[in-house]
């Protein structure tokens, strides 16, 4: 080369594909396939990208769903809880009440058998008659002792076998001291298992046959909220709009508002 000039460049190669000898026909096919195979990996990764989003949002909602049934369970807990120091307190003052006084024996003129009169749990019993009040003090604990039973099965989690145990104690106590909470546990639990007809029956029976219950209010609320699940909206409104009435100033009122409230925002 002459001094003071420009080495020449060699122009760049060609790639193979257009200096070669083949066909059109073929190079045509051979860069279709190159796209195609390019388009083939970006497929392949939107979809590793969709799969990992799905998988994310999955995540979350199995999060987000473990707390709130973890948020369920503490009510439930705490429910059943408060449910069960109530009646150890009630259990406790009874006890104290079951004490039999003592009374100055009697002549009975049939035959001549010392009575002896003792009040237990608010019925009479005679000492040397059909029910001694030890008889009736066994059958009092016995009593405590299935309810409890039937209450810790509740308590567990295990609702199925809840039904069958507060079905046997109403069966076997049907007017104890514990029979209205056994009938409100037992409509409870079928509510929890999503049985809302059975629910309203069980909990309709506790409106009727113990009328005078402490769970009046929540027999009520719970039957309004079976009605809802079950969208009877006419039967919702007239046993919430009852309870709100009837018992103004109880919390089982206050959730019964709320859930009319929201019955009217939904246009139920």
């Amino acid at each position: 080369p002459r001094s003071g000039s420009l080495t020449a460049v060699p122009p760049p190669a060609a790639p193979a594909v257009v200096r070669s000898n083949l066909p059109v026909e073929e190079r045509i096919a051979r860069l279709e396939r190159m796209v195609e195979s390019r388009a083939l990996v970006e497929i392949l990764m939107r979809l590793e990208e969709l799969q990992n989003s799905v998988q994310e949002i999955r995540g979350e909602n199995e999060f987000q769903t473990h707390q709130v049934e973890g948020i369920k369970q503490r009510q439930r807990e705490l429910y059943l809880d408060t449910d069960r120091r109530l009646r150890e307190i009630e259990v406790a003052v009874s006890a104290q009440g079951q004490q039999p006084p003592e009374v100055a024996g009697k002549k009975n003129p049939g035959n001549n058998a010392p009575v002896a009169a003792a009040i237990v749990g608010g019925g009479e019993s005679k000492v040397g008659g059909t029910t001694p009040p030890s008889a009736v003090l066994s059958d009092s604990l016995e009593e405590t002792a299935a309810y409890k039973k039937a209450f810790n099965v509740l308590k567990d989690g295990r609702y199925e076998a809840a039904t069958d145990e507060f079905q046997k104690f109403l069966v076997r106590y049907p007017t104890g001291q514990y029979s209205d909470n056994a009938q409100y546990w037992l409509a409870e639990a079928n509510y929890v298992l999503r049985r809302f007809p059975v629910a309203i029956e069980e909990f309709h029976k506790v409106l009727v046959t113990f009328p005078d219950s402490a769970k009046i209010p929540d027999a009520m609320l719970k039957t309004g909220y079976s009605y809802y699940e079950l969208k009877n909206w006419d039967e919702t409104r007239k046993i919430l709009n009852r309870l709100v009435k009837r018992f103004p100033d109880t919390t089982a009122a206050q959730l019964a508002k709320n859930r009319l409230h929201r019955m009217k925002l939904e246009g139920s």
